[in-house]
């Protein structure tokens, strides 16, 4: 850190402060954010912290507990270590501890950075929500694993995050199980076996195919069908659609046949 004591800490949080306002933070939340780096401060003071430890995510969780704000939250501690790492003036941001998962998560992250040009964010992302799944399952064993408990859980994790944040948690969640399966051999859940038995030759693919134009027939909306077949984007549905010009148009434009 680029400050030699912790009052260096004051002019640094007015500007942060001042930042949040010229993005159009809510009055609320600027004061809310100035009490709690304020009482952060104090307690760096009295806990005798030099400059190098304030930012230690251990240190801002002994904050956390032993605090005596009936609501302590880190996010203004981890919104201004960001602030300060973007603008040099930190070596690097809060980072919670990585969280070590059972065997199957590690190695199928590592195949996913080795096979994928992916940014360290979405890793951590990924992470974040193989944890979520872990803690929900209670269980290392996935051979069981079932798409009505991979729903419940997306159900309950994606609570209160926005829609483009779901499709990420469930585009990491599909890498997974694509890994599970094709590479794994963990998921033994195979259709090709009852396509047979059914004297089906179509492959168990086509299966969505078939099951997005019914749909579609029986009146539901391209962005409803959408959202059922798990697309992030709208063109991936449009190309489900093998279906006659009159009906894409009367379901996409709502014109009369």
């Amino acid at each position: 850190m680029k400050c030699r004591h912790l009052d260096d800490l004051n002019p640094q949080i007015d500007a942060y402060l001042q930042w949040m306002s010229s993005r159009q933070y809510s009055p609320h939340t600027i004061r809310f954010y100035q009490s709690i780096l304020k009482h952060w401060v104090a307690f760096a003071h009295a806990a005798g912290m030099g400059s190098n430890d304030v930012f230690k995510y251990e240190n801002l969780k002994a904050f956390q507990r032993e605090s005596k704000l009936k609501h302590v939250s880190l996010a203004p501690i981890t919104g201004l270590s960001q602030y300060l790492y973007e603008n040099h003036q930190l070596i690097e941001p809060v980072r919670k501890p990585t969280e070590a998962l059972p065997d199957i998560y590690e190695e199928y992250l590592a195949h996913y950075k080795d096979t994928r040009n992916v940014a360290e964010e979405r890793v951590r992302t990924c992470r974040r929500v193989f944890s979520g799944l872990h803690r929900y399952l209670h269980t290392d064993h996935l051979n069981t694993l079932t798409i009505q408990e991979v729903d419940s859980f997306l159900k309950h994790f994606n609570a209160g995050y926005n829609p483009k944040t779901h499709c990420t948690h469930r585009s990491c969640l599909r890498g997974f199980l694509q890994y599970l399966y094709f590479q794994r051999n963990i998921l033994q859940k195979d259709l090709s076996t009852c396509l047979h038995n059914a004297d089906i030759s179509e492959s168990a693919y086509c299966l969505r195919h078939t099951y997005a134009q019914n749909l579609l027939e029986a009146g539901t909306s391209i962005f409803q069908l959408k959202e059922m077949l798990g697309h992030d984007r709208i063109q991936t549905t449009q190309r489900y659609i093998h279906i006659h010009t009159q009906l894409m148009r009367k379901r996409l434009f709502h014109e009369t046949l």
